[in-house]
């Protein structure tokens, strides 16, 4: 199985996006926050909790660094004030130039 997902890796930047996306519009819900908001109090509605991930694993600078933590804060907030049920998928292992959280 791991050779196949190594696979279908390498494989995915080839694929055209609107395959992409209709293959993997069932696992997520858009593009923006208001988007996952949306699906979440459905499927509150229905009795069931979510999972949102907010994308942004390629950090290479400050600035970028900046905005992921910024969409992090306003997932938070948006939950926490619509009292959602859901939990944020939160990757403190991002794939950073090392060189944007320098102090100075």
């Amino acid at each position: 199985m791991a050779l196949l997902d190594r696979a279908i890796v390498r494989l995915l930047p080839a694929v055209p996006k609107p395959v992409v996306r209709r293959i993997s519009e069932r696992y997520i819900a858009g593009e923006e926050l208001a988007d996952a908001l949306r699906v979440v109090r459905r499927l509150n509605a229905a009795g069931k909790m979510a999972t949102i991930d907010v994308l942004g694993e390629e950090i290479t600078n400050p600035d970028e660094a900046r905005r992921i933590a910024a969409a992090y804060r306003e997932t938070f907030e948006a939950l926490e004030r619509e009292r959602l049920d859901s939990n944020v998928s939160v990757k403190p292992g991002t794939r950073t130039s090392g060189s944007c959280f320098s102090r100075g």
